[in-house]
């Protein structure tokens, strides 16, 4: 026999091995489309992935397998197999994937987004659960946001008074809600015209945009392992270099305030969570060290304005594209708020109509419209499938938000649907900060803050859009988070009847 005849021989031979092992390890897997050698169903990843996924599922089911290169993968689109994922399975599935991002700008996997199961995570999310995110915290805190949004509105009456009669609201939206973040967090402000000439507040900007930058930069290496050499070269040393950046900014930020107590001395009272985390730190020096409080305000921050952010536009663009319900929200404001007093977050409670909104928004447009990933800790059973250790598990939220059999015409902007009385948000049929241990802790504050912005704009101007609002666009640019394709302009001026309040803000 010929060398060629042997090689040929040989390659039939591998690709046979290939094939069987293939078979062999996929046995009791979910149904799934083929895929392609090497590369798996990554080239199925698009700007509409969410949507794919969901048609997919409408032909293989409601748990579908997937394989990202190397990385097997779950989808679960309804109820039912999120309820067993997290609920039945919901300790076997409370990992993250360990992704580059995580290892790089995520402290080695042990800040509170990144951290594996166990007590480290545990005692991460004890502390913000009780210490940031608890009720009678949040309720602490409002006195550091609601000025925020005060200045914010006082901004726009500002432009108002000058002539201006359009705005592009999401850089507004940006400053808004970071600097109600960062009072909370730091007890300091970074954003704004007025802080435009600030060096600090350039570098903290900065970082934000190198994180978000390096957050959505893909690694090849994560799904395809001959790639792992090229990313340690190239994406790895850059963000390390970047995570460096940002904990030396941190680390001043801490310093500062440590020695504005230390001035106090017994006078010193908490005033931000920063404070509270120092306080700790002489109690538990170990688990509050100087690099736990970094990777946990650093978590904080990076996690909390890109959501609401979104959210804030989509929810006033749904309203202006329906004035009869943007009406009705103003009229619920006027009528348990007044007209002599912007809105306090304790008032929240009381706007169901503004919250039905806001719930109804986030259904139709989920921040994350395929929920942060989970990974298998250990092999479980998903739907009457196997699923293996180490497999990611993704829950496609928006198929679940627009399905037909759990929302009646799920296209169309019904707030009412909301209403208490039908208690719609049972049966993980709502699923906007995702499910189980590892589900958004910012939840309550990010509603709170929706509210708080999108109320006192309502109350405090009108809105209509430019051109009419049958015209105004509300096309998706989807991504990790839904946002939209086009910043939302729109036209505004002061309500006559709220100048009194607004020329004393």
């Amino acid at each position: 026999m010929d060398t060629m005849s042997l090689f040929f021989l040989g390659i039939v031979f591998l690709v046979t091995i290939k094939i069987v092992s293939t078979w062999w390890g996929n046995r009791g897997n979910p149904p799934g489309p083929s895929a392609l050698p090497f590369i798996g169903h990554l080239h199925l990843i698009s700007s509409t992935f969410a949507r794919d996924l969901a048609n997919l599922a409408q032909r293989y089911g409601p748990v579908i397998f997937l394989r990202f290169g190397a990385r097997p993968v779950v989808v679960v689109s309804t109820p039912a197999a999120v309820e067993e994922c997290f609920s039945k399975n919901d300790v076997p599935l409370a990992n993250r994937p360990q992704l580059l991002a995580g290892k790089c700008l995520g402290d080695n996997y042990n800040n509170l987004g990144w951290a594996p199961h166990g007590p480290h995570w545990r005692s991460l999310r004890r502390f913000v659960n009780t210490d940031l995110f608890s009720v009678n915290r949040l309720n602490f805190y409002a006195a550091l946001r609601e000025p925020e949004v005060n200045v914010f509105v006082k901004d726009l009456y500002r432009r108002a008074l000058g002539g201006q009669r359009e705005v592009k609201l999401r850089k507004e939206f940006i400053d808004v809600i970071s600097n109600c973040l960062l009072a909370m967090l730091i007890g300091k402000r970074y954003y704004g015209a007025d802080l435009d000439g600030s060096e600090e507040a350039r570098q903290f900007r900065q970082n934000i945009e190198d994180f978000n930058h390096f957050i959505l930069t893909p690694a090849l290496g994560d799904f395809l392992p001959l790639f792992r050499g090229i990313d340690s070269i190239w994406l790895a040393r850059k963000m390390k270099a970047f995570a460096k950046r940002r904990d030396s900014f941190m680390q001043k930020v801490i310093e500062e305030r440590r020695r504005n107590m230390q001035e106090k001395g017994s006078e010193a009272k908490t005033k931000c969570v920063l404070d509270a985390l120092l306080i700790n730190q002489s109690t538990d020096p170990d688990f509050y060290s100087d690099k736990n409080l970094r990777g946990i305000l650093d978590a904080l921050i990076s996690a909390g304005v890109d959501t609401v952010l979104n959210s804030l536009e989509w929810s006033l663009a749904l309203l202006i594209k329906n004035p009869d319900v943007l009406d009705k929200v103003s009229e619920e404001i006027d009528t348990n708020v007044g007209l002599d007093r912007m809105i306090q977050e304790s008032d929240v409670p009381k706007l169901p109509t503004l919250n039905n909104v806001i719930n109804e928004s986030l259904r139709m447009y989920p921040p994350a419209p395929l929920a942060i990933p989970h990974e298998a800790a250990e092999d479980c059973v998903i739907g009457g499938y196997r699923v293996r250790k180490g497999t990611m598990i993704m829950v496609n939220i928006y198929a679940i938000h627009m399905d037909p059999k759990l929302w009646e015409d799920p296209a169309s902007f019904k707030p009412e649907r909301f209403n208490a009385a039908e208690d719609v948000k049972g049966g993980l049929k709502w699923l906007a900060f995702g499910h189980g241990r590892r589900s958004c802790p910012g939840a309550n504050l990010a509603l709170r803050e929706l509210a708080m912005v999108l109320g006192n704009l309502i109350h405090c101007f009108e809105w209509s859009a430019v051109g009419g609002h049958e015209k105004l666009d509300m096309n998706m640019n989807p991504g990790f988070f839904l946002a939209r394709d086009r910043p939302l302009v729109a036209a505004f001026e002061p309500r006559q009847a709220m100048i009194d309040v607004l020329s004393q803000l």
